[in-house]
């Protein structure tokens, strides 16, 4: 992966906006606020702010070690080690949970500054995947600043996400989705995505050996068009296609099952 340094302070700047306005929100969660229920099922607000702070922390220990030259595991004992620090911090009160969440963002925009070209390129541990250049970092981390920004359900809706970031969110998103189509095995389906604000169209193919995904027009059982910001938000499952106004043409039921069939972790 070849990677402009204008490009990195490019995105850089974009998870600083982000994470401002996230922090911000934060910032006005009471310690009653903090144990309600948020958008995503079984988690409150404080599980919600405390995963991205510990997602920050993921990014910074991936940072310092492309750094110093090896690559470091995403979360100190897995899945399970991260569940497990989700859960034991998410009763905090507000002022611990808002501390250690700005403690962290301002340790990794600091790690990040002195990140290197070398270090930029070198590979790092994502979870569950293969390993990537560390300059892939700051598009994952836009991504769990913007959408959990959504999550914590305090009126920041997927329209409101930085135009400019919309960009490389849904470029991250169906790279990650291409990833994992090759395991997903079905009857013979395609859905044709469009991206009407912007430059964007990919049609997943499904059969009996796995699937998809390439970058072009062509006809599909179904087509799926809208924003961005919107395509993002239903692909990640967080809106449905009619609560982000996506229009679809062809099977309508089929389209609808998508998200279902390619789940974003």
């Amino acid at each position: 992966m070849t990677v402009t340094q204008q490009s990195l302070d490019a995105e850089l700047a974009l998870v600083h906006q982000a994470t401002s306005r996230l922090l911000q929100t934060a910032a006005a969660v009471d310690d009653a606020e903090m144990r309600a229920r948020s958008e995503l099922p079984g988690w409150s607000i404080g599980h919600v702010l405390t995963h991205v702070a510990r997602n920050g922390e993921s990014h910074l220990r991936r940072a310092r070690g492309a750094l110093e030259g090896h690559m470091v595991p995403q979360y100190v004992g897995g899945s399970e080690g991260r569940n497990a620090e989700i859960e034991g911090g998410a009763s905090r009160p507000a002022r611990e949970v808002l501390a250690d969440l700005r403690s962290v963002c301002d340790a990794l925009a600091a790690t990040w500054a002195e990140m290197t070209p070398e270090a930029w390129a070198r590979r790092i541990d994502f979870m569950g995947g293969e390993p990537r250049p560390a300059a892939t970092g700051p598009t994952a981390r836009l991504v769990e600043v913007e959408v959990h920004h959504v999550d914590l359900g305090r009126g920041y809706q997927p329209a409101d996400w930085l135009a400019a970031g919309v960009n490389g969110i849904l470029g991250y998103i169906v790279a990650a989705l291409a990833r994992r189509a090759g395991d997903v095995r079905g009857e013979k389906a395609s859905w044709h995505l469009h991206r009407t604000d912007g430059e964007g169209e990919w049609v997943v193919r499904r059969d009996t050996g796995g699937s998809t995904v390439s970058a072009k027009h062509v006809k599909a059982d179904c087509a799926v068009r809208g924003p961005g910001y919107a395509l993002v938000a239903w692909l990640m499952g967080r809106r449905t296609l009619a609560a982000v106004g996506l229009d679809v043409v062809g099977d309508t039921e089929l389209a609808a099952t998508l998200p279902g069939l390619y789940p974003y972790d």
